[in-house]
């Protein structure tokens, strides 16, 4: 998710259309159909644009907004994978963290009725 909120035309990677990449993964999935996502956390408020980019983190409430306002429905998150030693200021390549970030596990669901 962190990639869908920067751009680096430096590298070629080119800006994304938020709400037409959520929305396209809407439509593809069946009505009741659950989209899951895990991403390494940015501290609240981040700008995701800057850490997406640098860090390749992003503001878990950030994503769970826009993928409510894409039409899922939000129903749990998980702690399994939550670091609270990790600060979440270093880039999640870095080595004093890698494989060993701050991430978030949720869950959505498209409504069964539409």
């Amino acid at each position: 998710m962190h990639d869908i909120y920067y751009e680096d035309p430096d590298i070629g990677w080119v800006a994304i259309d938020k709400e037409k990449f959520l929305s396209g993964i809407y439509q593809r999935l069946k009505a009741g159909g659950v989209f899951g996502v895990i991403d390494t956390n940015a501290l609240s408020g981040a700008d995701n644009a800057l850490v997406g980019k640098g860090l390749h983190r992003v503001d878990p409430q950030a994503m769970i907004d826009d993928i409510i306002a894409a039409g899922f429905v939000f129903e749990a998150s998980s702690d399994l994978l939550t670091n609270s030693q990790d600060d979440k200021t270093a880039s999640v390549f870095s080595p004093e963290i890698r494989y060993r970030t701050d991430r978030s596990v949720l869950r959505f669901r498209r409504p069964k009725s539409e």
